[in-house]
């Protein structure tokens, strides 16, 4: 499968195909910060790569936190969708451990619990 997605996972490969023909900027670095490898012409996954990604890095995890809880009753985001969970939104590069930004790109999926019982 390519960082497009597959025909299995058609709206995350419109997003993307969107961004590759009227974002390219967006787009490049999005696949830089996806694959490791940096944009061409630029040296690192850097500064400038987080920052040209971060409104097209942001939906794409909101579509892949959405997704995901759809599919996979094994994820995180299934597991607090199932305890009354809402996906409020994205932290872009809440985690910039290495590991954070190397599984997730440093974004991270903020729920609200609601209906919580004592």
């Amino acid at each position: 499968s390519s960082i497009e997605g597959s025909s299995t996972h058609p709206s995350k490969n419109e997003t993307l195909q969107k961004l590759k023909k009227q974002e390219i900027q967006s787009y490049e670095a999005c696949v830089a910060i996806a694959t490791g490898i940096p944009r061409p012409g630029h040296s690192v996954v850097g500064q400038g790569t987080y920052r040209d990604a971060k409104d097209a890095w942001c939906q794409l995890a909101m579509e892949y936190a959405n997704n995901l809880a759809e599919e996979s009753s094994s994820s995180e985001s299934a597991l607090y969708r199932a305890n009354h969970g809402k996906l409020i939104g994205i932290d872009y590069l809440a985690d910039t451990s290495r590991e954070g930004l190397m599984e997730a790109g440093g974004a991270m999926a903020r729920f609200q619990l609601d209906n919580l019982e004592p």
